[in-house]
């Protein structure tokens, strides 16, 4: 069911280390942004890799990451994997943060959140709050009623 923070994309309350905040839900720009911060993490962790090897094995590994990064989505493994540690999570919780409290910046919210579990807490609800119901489907898939649609027009 579908909340009315989602529904009016609604900031709530948080306790951060001790103070009250506002997050918002992300926003698909939020969303956009979070998701190229993962794909640059992947494209960081191969250059670093690369620095030691030589300038054909290195343009080929790089080559091959941004093939690999172009395909990272927020739903996908490599995704969760990278959201799921504490610069992942300070991230997301910082881009929701932006939306009531523009003037704070990452490090603040990540001194913050020393308290890991608060961290993982704040995560979780934006999270859950940033989630739409999956829409319910009626009569079928789009490739179905275009065909419906034809057949009348006929």
């Amino acid at each position: 069911m579908t909340t009315t923070s989602q529904a009016a994309a609604s900031p709530f309350e948080f306790v951060l280390g001790g103070k009250t905040f506002l997050l918002s839900p992300l926003t698909d720009r939020d969303l956009g942004t979070l998701e190229r911060w993962v794909q640059d993490r992947h494209m960081e962790l191969v250059k670093r890799n690369c620095e030691d090897m030589t300038e054909a094995n290195s343009r080929y590994h790089i080559d091959h990451a941004f093939g690999v990064a172009g395909n990272i989505t927020l739903d996908g493994p490599r995704s969760m994997e990278t959201l799921s540690t504490p610069e992942g999570s300070v991230t997301m919780l910082w881009l929701s943060l932006l939306h009531k409290h523009p003037e704070m910046k990452k490090e603040d919210v990540s001194a913050l959140c020393e308290n890991v579990k608060e961290l993982e807490e704040a995560c979780k609800k934006v999270l859950d709050e940033s989630k739409p119901d999956a829409p319910k489907k009626k009569g079928g898939s789009k490739a179905q009623a275009k065909k419906k649609t034809r057949k009348k027009r006929r």
